[in-house]
């Protein structure tokens, strides 16, 4: 009969990877009256709407404790506390916020969001960068949508008038956020996906392309270095 035995090298190796994740907590910030949000590093980010503040951050402990977190006026900031420093990468950090009422949200460094939230007579601002990408559903007045370094969105819902401002291979998909007028500046091979029902003013170059639903009525448009405009069928 042959018996198997693992190896002491081996074993180590295992407890090693399983410490990080048993330390995994999940802690309670007590922050309140902000109406944006500001999240980098990779984390993860998840917004819904409620009558009260509640904020919680969960991941291993270590990365926990070089968490920065600050109000700047209107404004929660979520960032490391070294400028040049790193998570132990045992699992993203992940946020879980809570509020009234989101009317800007800023996503960098790989960060991921997803929001829920109804702000029908507030208008909402976005800015997302190096390779963030930002879902959800959402009902608010204007939108204001800016991307960069192959950023992504991909948003539901209803709004009003939409501007666009896409650069360096971003995605804007907006198919099922339905919208009164579009502005829209694309550059640098970026896309954006439309749903409207009134007038398109587009300026493009680099090979972008916006694809448009609904009734549009074509404005002032500029296309340049292979991009296009076109009804999406």
């Amino acid at each position: 009969m042959k018996h198997f035995s693992i190896k002491p090298f081996l074993l180590f190796a295992c407890l090693a990877l399983a410490v990080p994740f048993l330390s995994a907590e999940t802690r309670d910030l007590n922050f309140s009256g902000f109406t944006g949000v500001s999240v980098g590093w990779g984390m993860e980010v998840g917004i819904t709407q409620g009558s009260d503040f509640r904020i919680q951050v969960t991941g291993d402990s270590r990365d926990l404790d070089e968490l920065r977190v600050e109000k700047e006026g209107d404004v929660l900031t979520f960032s490391h506390k070294s400028r040049w420093g790193g998570w132990n990468r045992h699992g993203k950090l992940s946020v879980d916020i809570v509020m009234p009422a989101l009317t800007s949200l800023d996503l960098s460094g790989g960060a991921e969001g997803t929001i829920t939230m109804d702000v029908a007579s507030k208008s909402f601002s976005a800015d997302l960068s190096g390779g963030a990408e930002l879902k959800g559903e959402l009902r608010c007045r204007d939108v204001k949508l800016s991307l960069s370094g192959g950023a992504e969105l991909h948003l539901s819902g209803q709004g009003g008038n939409l501007t666009i401002d896409g650069s360096g291979g971003s995605t804007c998909d907006t198919r099922e956020f339905a919208v009164e007028n579009v502005n829209s500046e694309l550059s640098g091979g970026s896309t954006a996906t439309i749903n409207m029902n009134g007038e398109l003013n587009a300026d493009q170059s680099g090979g972008s392309e916006i694809i448009y639903y609904g009734n549009a009525t074509l404005g002032r448009t500029d296309s340049s270095g292979g991009s296009r405009i076109r009804k999406g069928s």
